[in-house]
């Protein structure tokens, strides 16, 4: 997992020649890039364009919105497949068996409520037509840049539903109640890796716990997060709050708010943490930190893209926290 490959890295000063880079893990270099060369004309073909990560991908449509698909037995078919033409057959018959699926339209009420959960998702530095895709299909703002989307989860994608489509099928409290009720079960059965990263020798404070998964579903988490905490970390004490990351949606960074020069050290590893995560890594939701106490939620770092520098402003349960004056500003 990201993790543990960010435990485990340590610097090469000689690093070795690059490989031929691998577009889809589980195909050659050459069947990757034909793959994704015929799936975006495929696509093309029928009004979608489609960003690749790795074996998964979104697709934007100008009316069945955007679309998560998962191309992974796709992969499998082709890996050991010779033939000159398989590539081109598998992806033409894939887009066709995703582009047609008419979604709700086909589905039967069990199932739709089976599918639905609620998902995290970025609002920053989005396009002006994704931009719109998750405005329609936003449940609530979540923090400064993410919010609570509606999606669909069938077996080879995850939709983003607007809700005023959902709104065709039932009233949109009944299926945030739905979609929230099968978020939580999907996090209850999800395999987890959970760890406690404890400080170093100059930082002691610098302690936090990070919660890993392949499940799509890990980083909105944080839409439960003190009953997430409590079943997956009962030892984090969130009795005077809990400072937050959701870098992306396998990984939820945590760690408690302490006092004095332990919070001061937490708060600056994780920040960088949470960075390093949502920057460098695929599926980013925010490398912002937040904070989560007496019922409510304050998003307290952000990146300055001019100065190139990341900022953590603490509000005045943090400043009372870490002993400071409330003139004493960014930290």
């Amino acid at each position: 997992m990201f993790f543990r490959k960010f435990r485990a890295r340590k610097p090469n000063p000689t690093p070795p020649e690059p490989a031929a880079k691998t577009l889809v893990p589980g195909l050659s270099p050459e069947k990757g890039l034909e793959l994704r060369k015929e799936l975006r004309q495929h696509f093309a073909g029928h009004g979608a364009a489609i960003h690749f990560e790795g074996t998964s991908g979104v697709i934007t449509h100008p009316t069945k919105g955007r679309i998560r698909v998962n191309f992974e037995n796709l992969v499998r078919a082709l890996a050991g497949n010779e033939n000159p033409y398989s590539v081109s057959r598998h992806a033409e018959a894939f887009v066709q068996a995703i582009m047609t699926e008419d979604g709700t339209d086909t589905m039967r009420d069990p199932e739709i409520y089976a599918g639905l959960r609620l998902k995290l998702t970025a609002t920053a530095g989005l396009s002006e037509s994704e931009k719109d895709i998750i405005d329609s299909a936003t449940i609530a703002p979540f923090a400064r840049d993410i919010a609570i989307t509606l999606v669909l989860d069938t077996e080879h994608t995850i939709q983003t539903v607007a809700l005023g489509r959902a709104e065709d099928f039932d009233d949109i409290p009944s299926l945030q109640r739905a979609a929230g009720a099968n978020l939580r079960s999907e996090l209850q059965h999800a395999a987890v890796e959970v760890v406690h990263h404890p400080g170093t020798e100059n930082a002691p404070g610098a302690h936090f716990w990070s919660f890993e998964s392949d499940s799509f579903y890990l980083g909105s988490a944080a839409i439960y997060l003190e009953d997430f905490l409590r079943q997956r970390a009962p030892g984090l004490d969130q009795s005077n709050g809990v400072i937050f990351a959701v870098p992306n949606r396998h990984l939820l960074l945590a760690r408690e708010v302490s006092t004095g020069t332990d919070l001061l050290e937490g708060l600056h590893r994780l920040a960088m943490v949470a960075a390093r995560f949502a920057l460098e890594r695929a599926h980013p939701i925010s490398p912002s930190l937040h904070l989560t106490y007496a019922g409510g939620l304050e998003t307290i770092s952000e990146i300055d893209q001019q100065a190139r520098e990341l900022k953590i402003m603490p509000n005045p349960h943090l400043t009372h926290q870490l002993g400071l004056s409330d003139e004493s500003g960014d930290l």
